[in-house]
């Protein structure tokens, strides 16, 4: 045994001692945290999360009626001020990337962006008058783009809908619709955190032809093709318009579009039949999460569990995966949909399934999805990595958990590679420091782990060091 070994049992045995092993998830049901509350039922419902997941924004009915409040992490709940510092009763659109800024519009029909810094700025461009109708769908991640949709007749449904853009620089600009046969909408239903692209779909025959449609400031609209050929729309874009989810009704199945690949089928949970319905609501703005929902059991009054997917490991329940990372229990059969999410997908939230109570769920770095070396998913890869790989070895576990590295469902000798390269790596930052030590091998550190097993983990470190210096 070298000193690198001796060195690697003092720094494995400081882990041991000082290392929390609580996981990063967190729950809230805002329910419990918003402030007078109207009796009988303040109906808290979630309306968008920021990008950097700081920032919740909502609604609900206190006991001097309807409010729009701002919910941060590690802040709480802030109840929105209109400029003569009164409550806003008013509803919320979206949020802008660093939840610093928000869309919504009056009880008087008047749109208006409210920032931390500067109160509330109304846009009298969007203001509906007789015969014009302004819908707002999305907010830009800066804060400074609108997009949404102008109706003659808010009655006709998509009939006579144009899509439409707005910032204090160019204005009101409305969306180009593709030149097809009998053409008469075009419906703009998100826009990506850079402003340049927003997707929807335009309706060729009175609402029930669609094609998934895209517009950039650069090269106009175009057609992202149907889906199988059928009446399809686009609902959700990534940052950089790179990922774009849609679906196509007639099937009641959802699809995520790439450049390289074109529409690919997401499927719901495994081992669900046709009767378990879902839908996905949104893509993170790094475009490799997507969360929705899905009927997780049909009889009636069951409600609807929030789903996730992603590339590695398809629809996944967010209620389980959460209880599973957590050791914490979801006790509400009625979490709805997931209806947002955060840029990086560790911030997820949602209205019930009754339309009840809203909710805000929170994973720690490496828990959605572990990184190399992480396979205790707090973030770090440490010495309890090892132990949860080395305790793991041989035995079949389920895809990508426990010490799975290359997600065979199998922990074996291979690995050990991914935590011996990652060692002393930091995700929850981002970044990554070097490892000031040797990594040992696994033979190596049996012989560190006996002497552990010796003195017990909240002995003297320094008689284990002792006893390292005898072995070498």
């Amino acid at each position: 045994m070298t000193k690198s070994h001796i060195l690697f049992g003092q720094v494995l045995c400081v882990t041991l001692l000082v290392s929390s092993t609580a996981t990063a998830a967190d729950f809230i049901m805002l329910h419990d945290v918003l402030p007078n509350q109207a009796p009988g039922g303040s109906i808290p419902r979630v309306i968008d999360v920021s990008s950097d997941g700081s920032t919740v924004i909502g609604s609900y009915n206190s006991i001097d009626g309807g409010r729009l409040f701002q919910w941060r992490r590690g802040i709480g709940v802030t109840i929105l001020l209109d400029n003569s510092s009164q409550p806003m009763n008013a509803g919320g659109v979206a949020v802008s990337a660093d939840g610093s800024t928000i869309l919504g519009s009056g009880i008087d029909g008047v749109p208006f962006l409210w920032n931390e810094n500067t109160g509330v700025t109304y846009i009298n461009d969007l203001q509906s008058e007789p015969g014009k109708f302004f819908d707002l769908r999305e907010l830009s991640g800066d804060g400074s783009t609108i997009v949404g949709n102008i109706y003659d007749d808010p009655h006709s449904g998509y009939n006579d809908t144009g899509g439409f853009v707005w910032n204090n620089t160019n204005g009101l600009v409305i969306i180009p619709r593709l030149p097809v046969a009998n053409g008469n909408a075009l419906y703009a239903t998100n826009i990506s955190d850079d402003g340049s692209s927003v997707v929807g779909f335009q309706s060729a025959s009175l609402g029930k032809d669609t094609t998934p449609i895209r517009w950039t400031s650069s090269g106009g609209t175009s057609s992202l093709g149907k889906i199988n050929g059928l009446p399809s729309g686009a609902n959700s874009i990534s940052a950089n318009g790179d990922v774009i989810v849609g679906n196509a009704s007639s099937l009641g199945q959802h699809f995520r579009w790439t450049q390289t690949t074109g529409w690919q089928m997401m499927d719901g949970l495994p081992g669900l039949g046709s009767d378990h319905t879902y839908v996905y609501n949104e893509v993170s703005a790094d475009g490799k999460y997507i969360v929705g929902g899905q009927v997780i059991s049909i009889t009636p009054g069951t409600g609807v569990d929030p789903i996730i997917w992603d590339e590695t490991f398809g629809a996944r329940d967010l209620k389980t995966l959460f209880e599973t990372v957590s050791g914490r229990p979801i006790n509400n059969s009625k979490l709805g949909q997931a209806e947002q999410v955060s840029a990086n997908g560790r911030v997820i939230a949602g209205t019930g399934s009754d339309s009840t109570d809203g909710w805000v769920m929170v994973f720690g770095p490496s828990e959605l999805k572990p990184e190399p070396g992480d396979y205790d998913r707090n973030g770090v890869v440490d010495a309890r990595d090892y132990v949860v790989w080395r305790n793991g070895v041989g035995h079949v576990v389920p895809r990508c958990s426990g010490g799975d590295a290359n997600c065979n469902g199998f922990v074996e000798w291979e690995d050990y590679g991914p935590w011996s390269e990652n060692y002393g790596r930091s995700y929850g930052s981002g970044s990554a420091f070097n490892a000031i030590i040797a990594v040992p091998e696994p033979s190596s550190l049996a012989i560190l782990w006996l002497g552990l097993a010796l003195f017990g983990f909240r002995r003297d470190c320094r008689a284990l060091s002792v006893l390292l210096t005898q072995i070498t």
